[in-house]
């Protein structure tokens, strides 16, 4: 018990490790962009995209989706409206098109097979209705 004892202990010292950086990594660049003063970071407008989630739409399959073409974005509900906030990597303009193709393939829900009720026209918050 004692030799196996003392090889479990570098063992436990990486796990702890290992947890401990994971942990700090969600604390500190977390989900949520909010600074010290606990309110919310926004990022250079000229780089962000704001999207209302329509009803009918569950704001994870967008979130989703965006997370798996490399976008950062993030959901807020001011006021009960659901908007997801999408930093582009470029600026706005550059990613604005891709951006919408997304949004627009996502789905209203995470069942595969329900590809119904798709939003007829994907219009950021910054756009005008024509």
């Amino acid at each position: 018990m004692g030799g196996s004892g003392l090889a479990l202990i570098p063992v436990l010292i990486i796990v702890a490790i290992a947890l401990w950086l994971l942990f700090s990594g969600v604390v500190f660049a977390g989900g949520s962009r909010t600074g010290r003063s606990g309110k919310v970071l926004r990022p250079d407008p000229a780089h962000e995209l704001r999207y209302q989630v329509p009803e009918g739409q569950d704001p994870v399959v967008v979130l989703t989706a965006l997370h798996q073409r490399g976008y950062d974005a993030v959901l807020e509900e001011p006021e009960g409206r659901r908007i997801i906030d999408v930093t582009c990597p470029e600026d706005k303009d550059h990613d604005r098109e891709d951006v919408r193709h997304v949004i627009a393939g996502a789905g209203t829900t995470l069942d595969e097979k329900d590809r119904t009720g798709l939003p007829q026209q994907v219009r950021f918050l910054d756009e005008q209705a024509a």
